[in-house]
């Protein structure tokens, strides 16, 4: 149960004794074995990357310690996302402004929701956006009305709305001073003790994300709406992240800890 990703621990003595264990299992556990395997995988992810992105470049260093699972889920999710990126087409702006006036309504005009449980669109990365509204349609992201709101959307609808909203600039909240030092050292820097990667590796330094591997934008979103998202990633309820990479990224991380980083990236820019 170590890497369950409902697996949720609060207290501090448990989450020191997983973080030792998780030392140990590094060290000595089924990742030993299967070292070669992950790394195989790795090489041949970098090699079918840079087959389909000739400008891309990775660069894939091996120690001779085997890859944690954190690796390998970042390394997964990254290459599941230029995929999809591959094959994402880009909407018109115009068409999606005509067709997100009922988006408009808890959303904004523009993007910039005025209720804080309304996530803000505005300058969201597009292939995100498609990504979460073919979720609803699916089924893969569960929310009543987001799923009724996307029913009827084509695919073409789905891509002139992300085209709109992604060409829109977000307005940027001002963060509390009280918890930034937290928040900005597991987004900058995530916590070696516990193998958490650092937020910045997938959504940048400043927080624009990563549009082409399909990772959300969080600088200026409502904290309370990043904080909601945190904890549905950590209880499972929300579970349309590629290769349960936030699931796997928020498990161990306390209620402080995701309000602290919900607050750090609202102000991010």
């Amino acid at each position: 149960t170590l890497y369950s990703p409902h697996v949720f621990v609060g207290d501090v003595e448990k989450r020191s004794e997983i973080a030792q264990r998780s030392r140990l299992a590094m060290a000595f556990g089924p990742l030993q074995s299967s070292a070669r395997v992950y790394h195989t995988l790795a090489r041949r992810v970098s090699h079918s990357a840079q087959g389909i992105f000739p400008q891309l470049r990775i660069k894939l260093r091996f120690s001779g310690t085997p890859m944690s699972k954190h690796v390998f889920v970042i390394v997964t999710a990254l290459f599941t996302g230029l995929l999809a990126g591959s094959a994402f087409g880009q909407g018109d702006a115009a068409a999606g402004q005509a067709k997100s006036a009922l988006c408009a309504t808890c959303h904004g005009a523009d993007g910039n929701s005025a209720i804080a449980m309304n996530p803000k669109l505005a300058g969201q990365n597009a292939s995100y956006l498609v990504k979460q509204l073919n979720d609803y349609k699916s089924g893969a992201r569960v929310n009543a009305t987001m799923a009724a709101m996307a029913a009827g959307l084509s695919d073409e609808d789905i891509a002139d709305i992300a085209a709109w909203y992604s060409s829109q600039q977000p307005t940027l909240l001002g963060a509390d001073p009280a918890s930034l030092e937290l928040g900005a050292s597991l987004y900058r820097g995530g916590n070696k003790e516990l193998s958490i990667a650092a937020c910045s590796a997938c959504h940048s330094p400043s927080g624009q994300g990563n549009g082409p591997a399909g990772f959300p934008a969080l600088g200026g979103q409502h904290p309370e709406y990043t904080l909601l998202q945190l904890k549905a990633f950590r209880s499972g309820e929300r579970a349309n992240d590629n290769s349960a990479m936030m699931r796997t990224i928020v498990e161990r991380l306390t209620d402080s800890e995701l309000a602290a980083l919900a607050n750090y990236v609202s102000g991010l820019h």
